[in-house]
C-alpha cells in the first residue's frame, strides 16, 4: 500500500465509461466535474512549474473553508492561444498554458470552497465525450504534441470531429520514473 501511496496508484480518477478502444487510443463517455485552475504566459515548463504550487495550496487548504481536498488525476495541461481551432501541444501559436486540478466527484461548482488565491478559477466541465491516446515517459509539450497528431491522424481515419481542446493528462507523480509513467492526450469530440 505504501509503494501505491507513493507513486500516486490509489489516486482517485473521474468516472468515464470506455465507448471504444483502438490499441493506445480510447473514445470516453465523462460525467461533468469541476475543476480549478490556473493560466500562465510563457513556455510549457515555466509555466507549468508556476502553476502548480498555487492549485497545490488551494486543495492543502487556501481556499475559504480551509478545507484539505483530496488529490485526484489526471492533472489537465491546455495550451493557450489564439482564439480558434486551439494551438498545437508545442509550437508556433502558444502562448501560455492552462493546469487544471479535477475536484473530487462530490463537489460542485457551487460547493467547491471559494479560492484564497486570484490566479486559481473554478470552473465547471459538462458531461462530454473525449479521444485520448496513452503513452508513457516524461510530461512535456514536444512529447504530447508527437501523440497529439496520431490521435488526430487516427480521428479523422475514423470520421470522428473534434473540438481542437487539445489537453496533456498526467496521471503521476513527478518522482514517478518516466517508464511506469501513465500520460495521455485528449481533446473533446464534437
Amino acid at each position: 500500500m505504501v509503494i501505491k501511496k507513493l507513486l500516486g496508484l490509489d489516486v482517485v480518477e473521474p468516472p468515464y465509461a470506455l465507448l471504444r478502444r483502438d490499441g493506445a487510443i480510447e473514445v470516453r463517455e465523462y460525467g461533468g466535474y469541476v475543476t480549478a485552475r490556473v493560466t500562465r504566459k510563457g513556455p510549457f515548463r515555466r509555466s507549468t512549474q508556476r502553476s502548480f504550487a498555487p492549485l497545490y495550496r488551494y486543495i492543502t487548504g487556501d481556499n475559504a473553508a480551509r478545507a484539505s481536498i483530496d488529490m485526484t488525476a489526471p492533472v489537465l495541461v491546455q495550451p493557450e492561444g489564439p482564439p480558434g481551432d486551439g494551438p498545437p501541444l508545442a509550437g508556433k501559436g502558444v502562448e501560455g498554458w492552462s493546469m487544471a486540478f479535477i475536484l473530487p466527484q462530490d463537489y460542485t461548482l457551487e460547493e467547491a470552497p471559494a479560492p484564497g488565491n486570484e490566479a486559481v478559477a473554478l470552473r465547471s466541465v459538462a458531461a462530454h465525450r473525449a479521444a485520448c491516446i496513452r503513452f508513457r515517459g516524461r510530461f512535456s509539450d514536444t512529447r504530447g504534441e508527437a501523440q497529439r497528431r496520431k490521435l488526430a491522424a487516427w480521428l479523422e481515419a475514423n470520421g470522428l470531429e473534434h473540438r481542437g481542446d487539445w489537453k496533456l493528462a498526467g496521471y503521476d507523480a513527478p518522482y514517478t520514473p518516466p517508464w511506469l509513467r501513465r500520460n495521455e492526450v485528449l481533446v473533446t469530440l464534437a
